[in-house]
């Protein structure tokens, strides 16, 4: 005679993996899982007390991936952010037309010599209206003082992400940034907003610009960022480093992730070490026309929970392509799409549709 049996099943979200529960009938049986030991009866399986304690115990000891994929989005954002203005600059720099050549000798002997002669014959007439182009020299002096000081930048887009439930969220990114007159530092702030309306962040940053000959030499920023996910906390703070050098852009960004998932009246505190290096290819077709292949290398390799007080070693990567194209309509307005594939414990797949303006 067959033994009658309740069998409830898990599927871990990070990795897939489906765990199977089988309680008896009668009697009771001891489950194990990720470390913990309870004992339950049929009728535990059947009014949801296991499956509870069993969604309990992940959360208390194990980061689920959610948090990592909001990690994940929150870094690349932030990337992006970083390198938006590295690129413009090359972008620029090379599509710019070449400078207009001298004048000859021959013709800027002839141009001061008819400049002397009428010089001379204006010369009576441009002493009674000195005092007037003098204040409009003063005017002009205050307009371009007003034209140097650097414009503010706004950013939004539209994204469109795979969630790890196979279905699809929408994330909106609003940013302003604004760079020093003298160009050697930049600030920002970034709001992201799913459609879900359970997940938020806010992030701020501060940039360092390190010129050499004139030219930008790297990018040193520091960024901060709070994020909700769903109940769970998340405190990102981040540094990165930028390199362009010709086409390409090189760079790092490092970040310790505090989150904390409160659970009933508990909650479960990680600390959470970010490891990202990316590279990026700027291939400028024309004056208004690029596109951006990028590449970026992922790996937590260490996380500590506070509540079981559990250090952990993580050797797996998750690798991110993508490739933005951009069009510049305007000297200050621009559009982009991105599109990018998440390889590695978890898979996914990104839509982005932005713009960029500033005044």
């Amino acid at each position: 005679m067959n033994a009658q049996v309740l069998v409830n099943t898990f599927v871990d979200p990070c990795t897939k993996k489906v765990t199977v529960f089988i309680v008896p009938i009668q009697g009771s049986t001891i489950i194990t899982f990720m470390g913990k030991a309870k004992s339950f009866t049929s009728a535990d399986a059947s009014n949801g007390n296991l499956m509870s304690w069993v969604n309990q115990v992940y959360m208390e000891y194990s980061a689920p991936c959610p948090i990592s994929q909001v990690a994940t989005q929150v870094t690349t954002t932030t990337v992006a952010s970083t390198v938006a203005s590295t690129i413009s600059n090359v972008v620029s720099s090379a599509a710019a037309p070449p400078p207009a050549p001298a004048p000859s000798s021959e013709s800027s002997s002839s141009s001061e010599s008819s400049s002397s002669s009428s010089s001379s014959k204006s010369e009576s007439k441009s002493e009674s209206k000195s005092d007037k182009k003098e204040n409009k020299k003063d005017e002009k002096k205050k307009e371009k003082q007003k034209a140097e000081l650097s414009p503010l930048l706004f950013s939004s887009d539209l994204t469109s992400i795979q969630q790890l439930e196979a279905g699809f969220n929408l994330m909106a990114n609003f940013g302003v940034s604004r760079a020093s007159l003298a160009g050697d530092v930049s600030y920002g702030t970034t709001a992201m907003i799913w459609s879900n309306l359970q997940q938020f962040a806010l992030s701020s940053r501060y940039s360092i610009n390190s010129l050499k000959n004139g030219k930008l030499d790297g990018v040193y920023t520091y960024s901060l960022t709070n994020a909700y996910n769903k109940g769970s906390f998340l405190h990102i703070g981040a540094f990165s480093f930028v390199k362009p050098i010709d086409k390409n852009i090189y760079g790092y960004n490092l970040a310790l992730i505090g989150t904390s998932i409160p659970y009933m009246s508990n909650k479960q505190i990680f600390l959470t070490s970010s490891v990202t290096a990316f590279i990026m290819h700027i291939m400028i077709i024309n004056r208004r026309f690029s596109m951006i292949p990028e590449l970026y290398v992922m790996s937590s390799p260490y996380s500590y929970s506070f509540k079981s007080k559990d250090f952990k070693n993580n050797y797996e990567f998750s690798y991110i392509g993508g490739n933005t194209i951009n069009y510049q309509i305007s000297k200050k307005f621009a559009i982009s799409c991105n599109l990018k594939y998440m390889y590695g414990t978890t898979q996914s797949i990104g839509l982005l549709i932005g713009s960029r303006f500033g005044f």
